[in-house]
């Protein structure tokens, strides 16, 4: 994939994204944390990195507070 057919990718899934409600990000957000806590997926690592989402972002901060 060439740079110009990737930067129109990212526009169009950003775009896509900011168009989801507020509400069903949150859902995803939080179904994401409880699948996680549920597989151990945080129980071997002791080193974890994340980003601070922006808006239209998946919000991983409820990982972040547990």
């Amino acid at each position: 994939m060439n740079p110009q057919d990737k930067s129109r990718l990212r526009r169009q899934l950003r775009a896509a994204r900011r168009n989801l409600p507020r509400g069903y990000r949150t859902l995803a957000a939080q179904r994401a944390l409880r699948y996680a806590l549920s597989a151990g997926m945080f129980l071997k690592g002791s080193r974890w990195a994340f980003y601070l989402p922006t808006d239209e972002e998946f919000d991983v901060l409820p990982l972040l507070n547990q």
